[in-house]
């Protein structure tokens, strides 16, 4: 008996040492953690407004980091009467020792000035000055402003303001306009005026305050029964605007029902004689936590009402559940019910425009079984060590010690637009602590222990490298002509094994997409790839292959007599465009046919789902398995670990592309090669394209009513001339080709330009100043924007035979034929069939 006491207190005292010695290391190892902690530093860089009729919009943030000012397009200002931009200059308190400009072209290569400010006015918090721009710049043409302001500790940040001298843009009535209307779906009591602007119809989706149209109904426009109430000022950004059209978001926040919103609204408006026209709006809508307490109900946490899905994830027993919403990383604990804030650039006690801007992302990448995090956030960084630069960094946060620590920083030199299309595409880290990202046309793998950087493949296109939804599997295409498409690369970014699928004699492979982890390709017989005289390649397809991650074939699908043009894969359906072979032997458009996949799902531990209320709509939950210990939430700020090694990663891959961007509501909608895919893609969501000098490759809405170019032979204007009359001829070609030549002050011997290759070779070779558009597949109505920029369209017609299209009005197109010697004019209807008929095939140019 005596003995067992003895030993009941051994272990006793055994016992209280363990747990002493537990809390002596804990202390000792948090003094040390809290010795090499940080939390992240406030904003510091100040902020620049442009005066606009009489009100400060279009916000601009410092950059500290080399930025390509080719690539940050951003808002468009307009010049004031006599070549002034007024601008202000919020400080926050932060010195500036001095102020300088620089005026650039928009591709960087020509500098217009370079001054030192020296006439401004303000106090601590605040400067204004008028920016009054040399005449050296040519009106109608946009520039680059630079503000470069050095700070008390030396820093310089760099402001890139776009800007243009133009007429009359009726910016006062637009952006008027475009206040009234946001402050009147606030006030139902002022709202009926709006309904005339609205074309509300069975296309508006009114079942969410998430997201609202043009097409939703007036119910919805107003909020229904939210009342909601603006807070704070709303910031106005002028995206694009030229005499007749603008666009243009307002972002705000609102509060109704105890919650907080964060609203964004696009309007693109044309100005009419007697007033102005909605063409296209939207709203979105957003919670912001706030009640980070008060987040859990009932077993759920509570999203709220939301357009951006909330992007989550869990661990493998689900007890650890991740996810971002609104630029904040939370991670929540269901057995000890703590709510970790992991990330995010806001500042509960510092919120202002700094810390609310949103050009960034931050993307959960995994999660382990102790709640460990490993993050990217990419974009523009707001504050802390970073703040200023443009760039991507991986972050790992440990659920132990309740801290963040930077793993890698990679910067990047254009906006946040074209990084965030790039992230898009791909963006993927693997258990080996390897991390995959796609930009600008280069896969690039890098370790997160060692900080090295490799090229998995470069110089890719939108048609050459495809990456699947989860981003755990690419295949891109090695050769870049079209001949050498003798194989696929197939990689598993998992277990980073590549295989080769190779071709079957003579016979091509091209890759077409992904269904869940299985890639789709397309075989084309090498003799029956074809070259239009436009220089567009022909490569019909007369079988699609599905194969699984390691290269075993899944299916093979081929239709006598039919050939695969292109596919489209939505969920579970491949759709695949078809067409046969004419009594010519020319391709002709067919049914579409479609071939349905078993497609693998995950299932949730906790569930991401809908609930539908009566007065909120459509709001968002995440249904927890175990709602955690009932006890209340626990919020949780971690600091961040100083890593003493560097971490910087500088990427070496280069493009050669001229790369085209498509803005669309001040967002790169997408990017491609082909020029041709770029004004189709443009045409349907009317936006914008540039290309990588930021020049104007083709605009949707910015077409003047009528043009006629002068230069071309004019015995003569016919009412109604036929098409037919001027095919007439073999030489119309090249006739064609000498007539566009000679209108830009090319003079060539037509019979050289015969021998001198395709179209698109002949005007590359003779016109080096321009950049040369195959613009092949295009509509006729859309190509009347290069002739609206005084540039005539080679229009081909039947075989090699060609006209010019040299100008246009509301009813005709002008059509010169230089075996006819002489335009003439043919109806807009008939001339559209015409060149649909015969392909739309057309080259023109830019300068």
């Amino acid at each position: 008996m005596v003995d067992m006491k003895k030993r009941l207190i051994m272990i006793g005292v055994f016992a209280a040492c363990f747990f002493l010695s537990m809390i002596i290391t804990s202390i000792l190892i948090n003094k040390g953690s809290s010795d090499l902690t940080v939390e992240m530093g406030q904003a510091v860089l100040p902020v620049i407004y442009v005066m606009e009729e009489n009100e400060y919009v279009n916000l601009h943030r410092g950059y500290t980091g080399d930025m390509s000012g080719n690539y940050v397009r951003g808002s468009l200002s307009p010049l004031s009467e006599g070549r002034i931009l007024p601008i202000r200059i919020d400080t926050f308190g932060t010195a500036i020792s001095q102020i300088g400009y620089e005026v650039r072209s928009m591709d960087m290569g020509r500098l217009v000035e370079d001054q030192v400010l020296t006439g401004y006015s303000g106090g601590d918090n605040m400067i204004t000055a008028d920016i009054a721009i040399k005449d050296l710049i040519t009106p109608g043409v946009e520039y680059m402003l630079i503000m470069k302001l050095t700070l008390y500790n030396g820093v310089m940040a760099k402001y890139y303001i776009r800007f243009i001298e133009s007429e009359d843009m009726g910016l006062k009535g637009k952006l008027s306009f475009v206040r009234d209307f946001s402050d009147r779906t606030l006030d139902k009591n002022r709202a009926e005026e709006l309904k005339k602007y609205m074309e509300s119809n069975a296309e508006g989706d009114n079942s969410s305050f998430g997201y609202v149209n043009i097409h939703s109904s007036f119910d919805q426009l107003t909020w229904g029964e939210l009342e909601p109430k603006p807070e704070g000022e709303k910031e106005l950004y002028i995206l694009e605007a030229d005499s007749n059209n603008a666009s243009i978001k307002l972002e705000y926040k609102v509060s109704t029902g105890g919650e907080l919103y964060r609203v964004n609204e696009f309007f693109r408006i044309k100005e009419g004689a007697e007033r102005m026209y909605l063409m296209e709006y939207e709203r979105t809508m957003d919670q912001l936590i706030t009640d980070e307490e008060g987040i859990l109900v009932n077993g759920k946490l509570i999203h709220g009402i939301l357009n951006d899905p909330v992007k989550h994830l869990e661990n493998e027993d689900g007890s650890v559940y991740c996810f971002m919403q609104q630029d904040t990383l939370y991670s929540y604990n269901t057995i000890n019910g703590n709510l970790t804030r992991v990330f995010s650039f806001r500042s509960f006690e510092n919120d202002d425009v700094r810390t609310e801007y949103g050009d960034h992302d931050i993307v959960p990448m995994s999660i382990d079984e102790q709640g460990n995090i490993t993050f990217l956030v990419s974009g523009y960084m707001n504050r802390g060590r970073h703040e200023g630069e443009e760039g991507i960094l991986l972050y790992y946060y440990d659920s132990v010690f309740n801290s963040i620590e930077e793993q890698l920083f990679i910067p990047y030199d254009k906006s946040f637009e074209i990084l965030d299309y790039n992230m898009s595409i791909l963006s993927h880290l693997n258990f080996r602590n390897s991390l995959f990202l796609y930009l600008d046309g280069t896969i690039y793998r890098m370790r997160t222990d060692t900080a090295e950087a490799r090229v998995i493949a470069g110089d890719l296109d939108e048609n050459r490298f495809f990456a699947n939804k989860d981003g755990n599997m690419i295949a891109w295409q090695p050769g870049v002509n079209v001949y050498d498409y003798n194989s696929i690369k197939l990689m598993s970014l998992d277990d980073e094994r590549t295989i080769d699928i190779e071709a079957e004699g003579a016979e091509l492979l091209l890759p077409l997409g992904f269904i869940g982890e299985d890639l789709i390709y397309g075989k084309v017989r090498r003799n029956e790839i074809a070259m239009d005289s436009s220089g567009s390649m022909i490569t019909p397809m007369y079988e699609i292959c599905i194969v699984d991650p390691r290269g075993n074939v899944l299916r093979e699908h081929r239709r006598d007599g039919y050939y695969f043009m292109s596919i489209e894969v939505n969920d579970n359906i491949i759709n695949l465009d078809r067409s046969v072979r004419g009594e010519d032997g020319e391709l002709i458009p067919a049914d579409s046919e479609q071939i349905l996949s078993n497609e693998r799902t995950v299932n949730e531990i906790n569930v991401y789902t809908s609930v539908v209320t009566e007065d909120m709509e459509t709001t968002w939950q995440t249904v927890l398995k175990n709602p955690g210990s009932g006890k209340g939430i626990r919020v949780l700020t971690p600091k961040e670990a100083m890593n003493e090694e560097n971490v910087e990663v500088q990427l070496s891959g280069e493009d050669s592309f001229n790369r085209f961007y498509i803005y669309h509501k001040g967002l790169v909608d997408s990017v491609y090669t082909t020029e041709s895919s770029a004004v189709r893609r443009a045409d349907e969501i009317a936006a914008n394209i540039v290309d990588k000098r930021c020049a104007y490759i083709y605009e949707a809405l910015n077409r003047q009513d009528s043009v006629r170019l002068e230069g071309f032979d004019e015995t003569g204007e016919e009412e109604g001339g036929s098409e037919e009359e001027g095919e007439e001829g073999t030489d119309s070609l090249i006739l064609c080709l000498d007539a566009m030549l000679k209108y830009e002050g090319v003079y060539e011997d037509p019979a050289k330009l015969s021998q001198s290759g395709n179209a698109m070779e002949v005007l590359q070779n003779a016109l080096v100043e321009k950049l040369v558009l195959n613009l092949t597949g295009v509509s006729p109505q859309s190509v009347l924007y290069y002739v609206s920029c005084g540039h005539p369209v080679l229009a081909f017609t039947e075989e090699t035979n060609a006209v010019l299209i040299i100008g246009y009005d509301s009813k005709n197109m002008i059509i010169y034929d230089p075996e006819k010697g002489k335009p003439y004019k043919a109806g807009m209807n008939d001339s559209t069939e015409y060149f649909e008929t015969c392909g739309n095939r057309f080259i023109s140019y830019v300068d």
